[in-house]
C-alpha cells in the first residue's frame, strides 16, 4: 500500500494508546480558521467552480482589478482576502441563455426612442447604470444563485464618474466608471471599461457573443460600451441595441474558506467523486483545471463524537440529515504540508452511526478535523460545520499522542 504522500509504506503497526472512552462536543464556530494552505490564485489562469458555473480569476491580492493594478485611480479597492471572478467562456453559446443569465438584451430599454437606425433622441441619461436593463438583470441573476454561495459574495457600491460623461476613455477610470447615481450593495456587476482593459488578456475577454460593459461612451449620451466577442477590442453602441449579452463579475470572500480541492467534470475525479468510506483523497490545490472551495457554515450542527477503544474509530450522534449530507474529515500533515479529505459516513437518512478515520499514514505530525458537511456537487461550493479537532503523530507507522484540541483554540496555516 501507499501512504498519504504517495510513497511506499510498510503495513501499519497496531496502535497502542491508553485512552478511555470519552465524548467530544461541538466546538465554537469562531475558533475555526483555514485548515489547509490559504487558496493561491493566478490572475487570468485560475478557474473556480461556484454556484453552478465556471469562473476565471481576474483580480487577487497581487492585482486589484478595481483599480487596474495601480494604472487607474479611484473607486473602491478590492476587499482584503478576496478574489474577483468573471464568468468563464466555454466556447459555446450555452452560457448566454443558461443559468438564468438571460440571452441578449439592451443596456437600457428606452422604449425605442433611439430606434430607426438607432439615431433618434434618447431619454435623459440613457447610459445611467442604475436601474438599467443590464443592472436589473444582474440583480435577477444574483437573486437566483444558491443562498449560501450568495452569502460569501462581497457587495460592492458602484460610484459614478464626475459629470455626465468623461472627456476621454481613460477618464472612465474615475470612481467605478458608470454614469448616473451610485448603485449600492451590488453582488454581481458588469465590468467597467477600465476593468475590461485591466484584464488585458484576449483569451479571457473572449466570449461566445459580445457583452455589455457598464461604462458610457465618452462623447455621445446614447452610446454604451461592450466588449467584442473575440476579446480584442470594445464597441460603443446604442443603449437600446438588443443584441449583446450579460457577463457577470463578482468579488468572492475567501476568509471563510476552510480548504481547497480539485473540481473536475471528469467522472471519478475531483472532491465530489469521493464516496463515503472510500478513504482519503489529496486536497491539494490543483495546478491545472478548476478548483472548488469548502466554506465554514456555523449554522451546520457539529456531530457529537465518542472515541471507541480502537484509536480513530468513532461513534457519532447529532449529524444533520438530508440530501448530500455527510460526516467528513480533513487531515493536515504539517510535516509534508499536505492535506487530505475523506467522507466517513453518509448521513442522508440517519443522524447516528460509526466510522474509522484511520488510514495508512506517512510519518509526521497531523491535525484531524471531523465535521458535518453539505457536499453540493462539482460546480458548487461545499459547506462544513465547525469541526472537532485532534492532533496526533505518526512514528514508524504508529499513531501516537492523540490529543483533543482545547475548545476555542484556533490554528492558522501560514501562506
Amino acid at each position: 500500500m501507499k501512504n498519504l504522500n504517495g510513497t511506499a509504506q510498510p503495513a501499519r503497526c497496531p496502535v497502542a494508546l491508553a485512552l478511555a472512552l470519552f465524548s467530544v462536543f461541538p466546538l465554537n464556530a469562531a475558533a475555526q480558521s483555514q485548515w489547509g494552505l490559504a487558496p493561491a490564485t493566478t490572475v487570468n489562469a485560475t478557474q473556480i467552480n461556484f454556484a453552478g458555473h465556471e469562473w476565471v480569476v481576474i483580480g487577487n491580492e497581487h492585482k486589484d482589478i478595481y483599480t487596474n493594478d495601480g494604472a487607474y485611480g479611484g473607486g473602491l479597492t478590492q476587499p482584503s482576502g478576496s478574489v474577483t471572478l468573471l464568468l468563464k467562456s466555454d466556447g459555446t453559446a450555452n452560457l448566454e441563455a443558461g443559468g438564468g443569465f438571460g440571452g441578449v438584451l439592451p443596456f437600457r430599454d428606452n422604449g425605442n426612442t433611439c430606434a430607426g437606425s438607432y439615431a433618434g433622441t434618447c431619454n435623459t441619461d440613457p447610459t445611467e447604470y442604475n436601474d438599467s436593463t443590464l443592472q436589473n438583470r444582474m440583480e435577477e441573476i444574483a437573486n437566483a444563485l444558491p443562498g449560501k454561495e450568495l452569502g460569501v459574495i462581497n457587495t460592492r457600491d458602484l460610484a459614478p464618474i464626475t459629470g455626465a460623461y468623461a472627456s476621454n476613455l481613460a477618464d472612465l477610470n474615475e470612481n467605478d466608471g458608470i454614469n448616473g447615481a451610485v448603485v449600492a450593495d451590488q453582488k454581481l456587476w458588469a465590468l467597467s471599461y477600465p476593468e475590461w482593459e485591466a484584464v488585458n488578456d484576449k483569451g479571457v475577454r473572449s466570449y461566445p457573443s459580445s457583452w455589455w460593459l457598464r461604462s458610457p461612451d465618452n462623447i455621445f449620451d446614447h452610446l454604451a460600451l461592450a466588449g467584442r466577442s473575440g476579446g480584442d477590442y470594445y464597441y460603443y453602441y446604442f443603449v437600446d441595441y438588443p443584441a449583446f449579452v450579460v457577463r457577470p463579475a463578482f468579488n468572492l470572500n475567501l476568509n471563510p474558506v476552510l480548504f481547497t480541492a480539485e473540481s473536475s467534470r471528469v467522472a471519478g475525479a475531483g472532491k465530489s467523486a469521493v464516496t463515503a468510506g472510500g478513504g482519503y483523497q489529496s486536497a491539494a490545490q490543483p495546478t491545472t483545471g478548476a478548483m472548488k472551495f469548502t466554506f465554514l457554515d456555523p449554522g451546520i450542527a457539529t456531530p457529537t463524537l465518542t472515541l471507541k477503544s480502537t484509536p480513530l474509530a468513532f461513534d457519532f450522534v447529532g449529524a444533520p440529515t438530508g440530501v448530500n449530507r455527510y460526516v467528513s474529515g480533513f487531515l493536515y500533515n504539517s510535516t509534508s504540508n499536505a492535506g487530505f479529505y475523506a467522507k466517513y459516513a453518509d448521513t442522508s437518512s440517519s443522524s447516528t452511526g460509526s466510522f474509522n478515520a484511520a488510514g495508512t499514514f506517512a510519518d509526521g505530525s497531523y491535525t484531524l478535523h471531523i465535521f458535518s458537511e453539505e457536499a453540493n456537487g462539482d460546480l458548487y461550493s461545499d459547506f462544513a460545520s465547525p469541526s472537532v479537532e485532534f492532533t496526533f503523530d505518526v512514528v514508524s507507522g504508529s499513531v501516537q499522542n492523540l490529543t483533543l484540541t482545547t475548545t476555542g483554540a484556533a490554528r492558522s496555516i501560514a501562506d
